[in-house]
């Protein structure tokens, strides 16, 4: 019914969360009506992304020029209190609460006992061990299981607390959000409010 190029284009845009093949072909025809000035746009900026990487502290993307992320090159950030999010967007809302001070960790996804591809949690878990690793033995540390309260980002808070019961850290903490996360519900569409005590709350 449609050319072969707005199909690729509305197969790629069903790869997107939350897109399905009635909404991809919605969002292609869309684009097509754009001005060309507005398809350029979307063009270069596609490109531009080619200049954008991984931090390698805590995973957030950030300009390929840059050391570190904008979150991790704050000197006022503390190393030795860790947050473990699931997702980018995760972090975004916790930073608009303007209450943490510490650094993070994104999972990249969680881990599932019956889904394949949660190799990336893995290795970030490993990741997290080497920033441990890395600070001094007699400094206090703390973890923050700061992941979502749904079926997988529990089985995820499960695996992790498993792995740092088999593997001895000095003066380490590991501490879970507090109430107020109602169960289901995903921390990036929490309010701020929501957030901020929950973080308060944490044991």
């Amino acid at each position: 019914m449609i050319p072969s190029t707005l199909q690729t284009l509305a197969q790629c845009f069903a790869k997107y969360p939350g897109v399905g093949p009635r909404q991809a072909q919605r969002y292609a025809l869309f684009t097509l009506k754009q001005s060309p000035e507005e398809r350029e746009e979307i063009i270069q900026t596609l490109q531009a992304l080619q200049h954008i990487n991984l931090c390698s502290a805590c995973f957030l993307p950030k300009h390929k020029q840059d050391k570190n992320c904008i979150v991790c090159s704050q000197k006022e950030r503390k190393e030795n209190i860790i947050c473990i999010v699931e997702k980018e967007t995760d972090l975004m809302n916790i930073e608009k609460t303007r209450t943490y001070s510490g650094t993070y960790i994104i999972l990249g996804g969680n881990i599932s006992p019956l889904r394949s591809g949660t190799t990336t949690p893995k290795k970030r878990i490993v990741a997290l061990l080497k920033r441990l690793d890395s600070l001094p033995q007699e400094q206090n540390k703390e973890i923050i299981l700061a992941l979502n309260n749904t079926r997988e980002g529990n089985f995820t808070t499960l695996y992790i607390q498993e792995i740092f019961k088999k593997k001895t850290i000095p003066n380490l903490t590991i501490t879970t959000l507090g109430r107020g996360l109602a169960s289901g519900n995903e921390l990036e569409y929490a309010d701020e409010d929501t957030v901020r005590n929950a973080f308060e709350g944490r044991k």
